[in-house]
């Protein structure tokens, strides 16, 4: 039995040349593989802290809502409920601002109509208060839009994250379910 060296070399060459060819688009895909689920796993985490920031706001919102009408009794307290729920609104308004890019197309309604209702309310004339019952129902017509935000946005976050689904029976404000 002959040994032909030529055909060692030339089946060593080839297998060489195969194996690194093979490795290389082996490397390749899983580097590009990797990369788009860096990329994924990245997006999902900005929505998911978009979605827990949107939350917290409009919860915030409804709360300062609800301290502010009907107005304090206090001067003092009026003045810092004003703030407080200024400054909630402002938070709110901010989730708006980037909902576009991460809302689902019904919460994006829901919170355009927010804010319409919040233009809606009408200024007393000057030197006469608003009536209470005025703001009442302004209260309760804007803090239904605002749970209904909230709960859309718990709905939503709880599907993307494989949580078992609540309903909008089980998402009440201020009542025990």
């Amino acid at each position: 039995m002959e040994i032909n060296s030529a055909q060692i070399l030339v089946n060593a060459s080839v297998s060489l040349i195969v194996g690194g060819v093979g490795a290389w688009i082996a490397g390749t895909l899983g580097v590009r593989q990797g990369l788009k689920r860096a990329q994924r796993e990245k997006a999902f985490e900005r929505r998911l802290d978009w979605y827990e920031e949107a939350f917290t706001a409009f919860n915030s919102f409804m709360l300062k809502l609800n301290a502010f009408i009907p107005p304090p009794l206090l001067l003092e307290d009026v003045r810092a409920a004003c703030t407080e729920f200024t400054e909630a609104v402002q938070k709110a308004r901010q989730c708006v601002d980037k909902a576009p890019v991460y809302a689902e197309k019904k919460t994006l309604t829901e919170m355009k109509e927010l804010f319409v209702e919040l233009g809606q309310i009408e200024p007393a004339p000057q030197g006469q208060p608003i009536e209470t019952e005025y703001l009442v129902k302004k209260r309760n017509a804007i803090a239904a839009i605002a749970s209904q935000i909230a709960c859309e946005l718990a709905m939503s976050i709880r599907n993307q994250l494989g949580l078992d689904q609540i309903s909008k029976e089980d998402f009440r404000w201020g009542k025990s379910a």
